[in-house]
């Protein structure tokens, strides 16, 4: 499969991630209603047990039980039902959603080794480009011009490879989402905070950052810490927030996760501390990019030959 239809291919599954994501919220409104419906004939049942021992209490006597209402039994039923279904739905969701995802990233491996094959086929095309000249230079010049003129070349091929190696890290770059590479570490690290509050947030409809900071807040929530969940509650700002800014109380505690996180280079640059907060806030804003200029490949400049006297 050539570039374009890798492309086309990685957009299609990612649309489709997020039309899941849309019906997994179907789903889960679905579960609350009838969760909420069932809270609701379970207040109604007491209630009317209540009726009838108050009436036995006062009246001395057992009332005669009032004829089965047809609306609550049907209501019921249906709230059951919508538990069931929403459940369902969600286990079904999550299992297209693994599938998507192991296909999201075969696609993202072949679209990496097309760019190393291409790279490696431009390597050698400019190391035979590169070969023939050095032919033709010696077949025209001196020893010593050919000595000059191969080392020029070999400078000439080392800084296209650098730019051909350029162009993978970017594609490797885009391609791969941040995400905490030993997350048992991170948590036996957090263990020492158990029970102290904490806020993860992240900008409104970011996904990069969004996936993030689920994953931060998981870790964090695993260590037995107190985390209330903004991911993707934010409202991005004129300008937003680029890395990682972590918001305390106090300097001392800024210093020490500041000094956790960067243990984590898979997070990438921008991590920033202000004592500025009341309680612990970790904020995951935007990826910094990845550096837009490309190392420039120096033209060879042809050697003057000297004119030898008569």
């Amino acid at each position: 499969m050539d570039e374009p239809a890798l492309r086309v291919l990685i957009s299609s599954l990612e649309q489709q991630l997020s039309t899941l994501e849309e019906w997994l919220y179907f789903w889960t409104m679905l579960v609350i209603v009838g969760c909420a419906g069932e809270l609701f004939f379970v207040i109604h049942e007491y209630l009317d047990n209540r009726k009838l021992w108050n009436r036995a209490r006062t009246k001395g006597f057992v009332a005669n039980p009032e004829k089965p209402s047809g609306f609550v039994l049907i209501f019921e039923v249906l709230s059951v039902a919508f538990v069931v279904i929403g459940i369902a739905g969600e286990l079904y969701l999550n299992w297209q959603s693994s599938d998507l995802q192991t296909k999201l990233r075969n696609a993202n491996g072949s679209l990496i080794l097309l760019f190393e094959k291409e790279a490696g086929d431009a390597k050698e095309s400019a190391l035979r480009a590169a070969a023939a000249a050095d032919r033709a230079n010696v077949a025209a010049t001196g020893a010593q011009k050919k000595a000059e003129l191969v080392a020029k070349k070999e400078k000439l091929v080392e800084k296209e490879a650098q730019s051909l190696k350029y162009v993978l890290d970017m594609a490797a770059w885009n391609l791969n989402p941040r995400t905490v590479g030993d997350p048992e570490s991170l948590k036996n690290s957090l263990a020492r905070y158990k029970g102290m509050p904490v806020t993860f947030g992240s900008y409104l409809n970011d996904g990069e950052p969004y996936f993030l900071c689920l994953q931060l807040a998981d870790i964090a929530r695993s260590a037995q810490m107190v985390v209330t969940d903004q991911c993707a509650v934010w409202k991005p700002s004129a300008t937003p927030t680029k890395g990682i800014l972590v918001s305390t109380p106090s300097a001392e505690l800024s210093v020490e996760f500041i000094m956790l996180l960067s243990k984590l280079p898979e997070l990438g640059p921008g991590l920033e501390a202000r004592n500025d907060s009341p309680f612990l806030q970790i904020f995951v804003g935007k990826r910094y990019g990845f550096p837009t200029t490309v190392p420039t490949i120096e033209k060879q400049v042809p050697i003057k030959r000297r004119k030898r006297s008569p």
